[in-house]
């Protein structure tokens, strides 16, 4: 199942223009690798979409995709919903609880961050 093409298609993304035909390239050749891949667009541009084709081709489709939203998360919960935190180690960790990186277990992690990466459009 092809999720990403340059024709009409009733599920993934869809599209023509030399941009998008190049991330798909890109996509393609990142996803048999183990680096980490940076994702920049508007909001509402399928970033996260882009992230789970990747997952769906690479090594690690048989493991979990995982995304965050991390504009939600305060900085100091953060470290608490990535790695989790065990029973009685801080006030208020009434349980334990796993974290997204133990999660997605050999997976993929989307941190979302909601906005562009500071600097880079300035």
């Amino acid at each position: 199942m092809r999720a990403a093409a340059a024709h009409v298609s009733h599920e993934g993304l869809v599209g023509r223009s030399q941009p998008f035909n190049r991330m798909l390239e890109l996509a393609t050749r990142f996803a048999p690798t183990e680096v980490p891949v940076l994702l920049l667009g508007e909001s509402g541009t399928g970033k996260e979409r882009v992230a789970q084709i990747i997952h769906e081709m690479s090594g690690r489709a048989a493991s979990r995709f995982v995304p965050l939203d991390c504009s939600g998360i305060t900085e100091s919960l953060f470290e608490s919903e990535l790695f989790g935190h065990e029973k009685g180690s801080f006030t208020g960790a009434s349980q334990r609880k796993t974290g997204l990186v133990e999660t997605c277990d050999g997976g993929s992690l989307f941190l979302d961050s909601g906005k562009p990466a500071p600097g880079l459009f300035e």
